[in-house]
């Protein structure tokens, strides 16, 4: 049998682009796969970047009703806060303790951000780092995407958290604290948070109810699948008719009003603190009165 040079040649020419061909898939594959896992990060990690640096426009187009969050804020606040307790129980063979000792959760409510600080709608904050710092609670943790801090007050065990997925996702951020702590909400959760409805000041302290218009605790009854918990109410009164409430709520107390605010702040801490160890209805008769002015 005679075997031509070129036939050689040939047979190099037809199986070199299957070789080829079967190269060049797997390498798209894997760069494509590469690029897969890559590109949605980094996208988010730009909308978080975004998200963070500019969320005041974006909160005022959905404060109001909260229907919609964009995508960049909640995963800035994600990114931030944490979405799962890292470090928590890592390494540590009590973490099975803990998820199995009743743990009590307290949370206020606000929005993350330098310029939301002393806000009407951060009431919730300023009352819950009033309680960590009689604690001695560092509420610094990222976890549950929100600052957390654990601790013992009056001789029961708690997390302090203040959610950092801004106002109206704060449910997120209280449904995993309380699935992971396997909390029954309508015991072992109080909630923070500020009330329009009520005079400046004032509390009001309910163990169910509907949202009343506040966005928070929508989200909360929505995630939880439960209006059963505690919370207290802390007024801040009802925006003018020249208001929009969504500028309302974002907006700061007056001076004059500013003493009688921390003063209600204080007193919000309290019961909380005092919800973990008496019955509702006591606490509700202490702190529920009207506060009369000297």
């Amino acid at each position: 049998m005679i075997f031509f040079p070129w036939s050689r040649r040939k047979r190099r020419e037809e199986t070199s682009p299957a070789a080829e061909s079967a190269e060049t898939p797997d390498g798209r594959t894997r760069e494509t796969a590469a690029e897969a896992a890559v590109t949605p990060g980094s996208r988010m990690r730009d909308a978080a970047a975004e998200g963070a640096e500019t969320p005041d426009s974006r909160m005022r187009d959905t404060a109001a009703d909260g229907a919609e969050i964009p995508d960049g804020m909640a995963a800035s606040a994600a990114d931030n806060a944490g979405a799962e307790p890292s470090g928590e129980g890592s390494g540590d063979s009590s973490r099975g303790t803990e998820q199995t000792e009743k743990m009590y959760i307290i949370a206020g409510l606000g929005n993350p951000g330098r310029k939301y600080e002393k806000t009407r709608h951060n009431c919730g904050f300023e009352a819950l780092d009033i309680l960590a710092d009689r604690a001695r609670i560092d509420v610094s943790s990222p976890k549950f995407h929100a600052l957390c801090g654990t601790g013992a007050i009056d001789g029961q065990k708690v997390l302090l958290m203040k959610p950092q997925t801004y106002m109206n996702l704060s449910g997120q951020a209280v449904q995993a604290a309380c699935a992971y702590y396997k909390v029954d909400p309508a015991a072992q959760l109080i909630v923070l948070y500020d009330d329009i409805s009520l005079e400046p000041g004032q509390l009001r302290i309910r163990a169910k109810g509907s949202a009343g218009g506040h966005n928070g605790i929508k989200n909360i009854i929505q995630m939880l699948g439960t209006d059963q918990f505690l919370r207290v109410k802390i007024g801040t009164g009802r925006q003018p008719s020249d208001y929009q409430q969504v500028d309302w709520v974002l907006g700061h107390f007056p001076p004059d009003q500013r003493a009688d605010m921390e003063d209600a702040f204080d007193r919000a801490a309290r019961a909380a603190q005092a919800l973990l160890t008496e019955d509702p209805e006591q606490v509700m008769s202490q702190f529920n009165r009207r506060q009369e002015k000297e």
